[in-house]
């Protein structure tokens, strides 16, 4: 069985890092990812979120020409922006982006990784060995506890794993949680035509 010098589970920011950096300095390097590499932050954390809130952005610019002087009769159809933002990631994730891991040996989408040993984890029947396993498997949206909420339909309740996924900009959002993260959410959200609540525990925003 070949033994590689660094096992790398999860393809997040963490994981892209220290699989790029190993392979570049002549590691043997296998980089095992369970969903898709980019993690959280380019499939639906950072990358896409502020692609929305561009897309908001110039919503509402748009609408408010007169400001600078310009008389325009702007109608706006939201239908394309989701779509607009899940374009962006497509192409932040291709072929440029897997260049960084020609020398790194990759399983992708084939199950998560699981441990057999200090030095061996398997992936479904496989099992792999390293001198050195790195674990940079991320974290996943937490559900609160909420009386009721369980009775809601689960393509009623939205976190960033499926926030972006969705078809049309929602009608109606409530965001339980008011945040930085829940404030870009409100604010991309409103701008695109959304009614927007914020439900949040302490006194004042942010």
């Amino acid at each position: 069985m070949k033994i590689y010098d660094l096992i790398v589970i999860g393809m997040g920011p963490a994981g892209m890092a220290a699989s790029a950096m190993a392979s570049a300095i002549g590691l043997n390097v296998l980089a095992i990812e369970e969903n898709k590499v980019g993690g959280e932050c380019l499939n639906c954390g950072c990358i896409p979120s502020k692609a929305l809130l561009k897309t908001a952005q110039v919503n509402q610019i748009s609408h408010n020409l007169e400001q600078f002087g310009i008389i325009s009769n702007i109608f706006t159809d939201t239908k394309e922006s989701l779509d607009i933002v899940r374009q962006k990631i497509s192409r932040i994730s291709g072929k440029k982006l897997m260049q960084a891991f020609e020398r790194v040996e990759l399983i992708i989408n084939k199950g998560y990784a699981e441990f057999v040993d200090t030095h061996s984890v398997k992936v479904g029947v496989n099992v792999y060995k390293a001198k050195k396993i790195f674990i940079a498997t991320g974290t996943r949206p937490f559900i609160p506890d909420i009386d009721g909420l369980n009775k809601i339909d689960k393509e009623f309740k939205l976190t960033n794993m499926n926030l972006f996924t969705q078809k049309n900009i929602p009608k109606n959002l409530t965001i339980i949680g008011g945040g930085a993260i829940g404030c870009e959410m409100a604010q991309g959200f409103a701008r695109l035509g959304s009614n927007v609540n914020i439900i949040h525990i302490d006194n004042h925003l942010l």
